[in-house]
């Protein structure tokens, strides 16, 4: 069996709780295939150890079929930090007043590719047009779909005090994540 043909049957398992695979997720870090055996490396950042246990099951599962030895080796992404791990800087303690705030429009869905960004440009566009102070947040998981729809490429400016400047476009402040 080849590298590609594990990485496809890898693809059928789902991460618990979530509609995605652990090879989209990026968790499949290396796949060694041998004669007999195959030896996978994954990056897996929750430290619940049921679902660590699951995934774990599942590839065994998947995979024993087809390898007389399989060997699934859970390694450290260098994205995660455990909890034995301590941060240097201290959080952030101060507290936003939002009171000015009159209302809050979220647009959300559990599939991706349904058009959240969209709508949430065209709602945001609509109330601005009708004179509203509008601000607009994407924190789109699968990548910043906002710049391509309203149609700026540039990085986001840094105050110096380290304070990410909204952009503004057509009259909207704007951040993309």
């Amino acid at each position: 069996m080849k590298k590609s043909e594990v990485l496809t049957l890898l693809q059928s398992i789902q991460y618990p709780g979530f509609s995605r695979d652990i090879v989209s997720f990026g968790m499949v870090k290396n796949v060694n295939v041998g004669k007999d055996n195959v030896k996978i490396e994954l990056a897996i950042k929750t430290q619940n150890d049921e679902k660590k246990k699951t995934v774990v099951d599942e590839i065994e599962n998947k995979l024993s079929p087809y390898f007389k030895q399989v060997d699934i080796k859970i390694i450290a992404d260098g994205s995660h930090q455990g909890p034995s791990a301590q941060s240097s800087q201290s959080p952030v303690q101060q507290k936003f007043n939002l009171d000015h705030i009159k209302n809050v429009i979220a647009v959300a869905s559990g599939k991706g590719g349904v058009g959240k960004s969209t709508v949430a440009a065209n709602i945001a566009l609509a109330l601005k047009e009708k004179k509203y102070t509008v601000g607009l947040l994407d924190l789109d998981i699968y990548g910043p779909s906002l710049p391509i729809i309203l149609g700026f490429n540039e990085s986001p400016k840094m105050t110096q005090d380290r304070k990410i400047v909204p952009f503004d476009q057509y009259g909207l402040k704007v951040m993309s994540f």
